[in-house]
């Protein structure tokens, strides 16, 4: 069954965690660090959930763009990379060229 909620819906932090798949401890670490406005109009945070989805949206655009980066640079470095191996083998030189670690 599908339920059509209002944007206008404010969510609990641990309700708010599930919705975007994190804990509600990150959650709360979220809100304290300024990435997603809250309320607090009494003892307990609540998101709103046109926030959250906005967010959410924002973090799947940036994720989308990354490895759009990580596909072109694999292509550039590594011309005919296919199978998994060679890409993960390409991934590793271009994090250690970064200093990135894993």
């Amino acid at each position: 069954m599908t339920v059509a909620l209002s944007r206008d819906v404010w969510l609990t932090t641990g309700q708010a965690a599930e919705v975007i798949g994190v804990s509600r401890s990150t959650m709360v670490r979220m809100l304290d660090a300024g990435r997603l406005p809250s309320d607090q109009p009494n003892k307990h945070r609540r998101v709103r959930l046109e926030d959250l989805l906005a967010y959410k949206e924002s973090r799947r655009r940036g994720v989308m763009t990354a490895l759009a980066a990580t596909r072109a640079e694999v292509e550039r470095t590594e011309p005919g990379a296919t199978t998994a191996d060679s890409v993960d083998a390409t991934l590793a030189r271009i994090r250690a060229a970064a200093g990135v670690e894993r």
